[in-house]
C-alpha cells in the first residue's frame, strides 16, 4: 500500500505511470484541505 499526496497537477501524471505497471491497481483520490508538518519545501530556481 502507498499513501501519498500530491500536488492536483500531478495527478494525471501518477494515475498514468500506476496504471501502465498495474492496470488492475486501485487507487482512491479526495481532496486535502489541511496538511501538518513539513511537507511543502521551496525548490530552488
Amino acid at each position: 500500500m502507498l499513501i501519498t499526496i500530491i500536488d492536483r497537477y500531478d495527478m494525471y501524471d501518477i494515475y498514468n505511470i500506476v496504471s501502465k505497471n498495474d492496470p488492475y491497481a486501485f487507487m482512491s483520490m479526495s481532496e486535502v484541505s489541511k496538511i501538518y508538518g513539513r511537507f511543502i519545501e521551496q525548490k530552488p530556481v
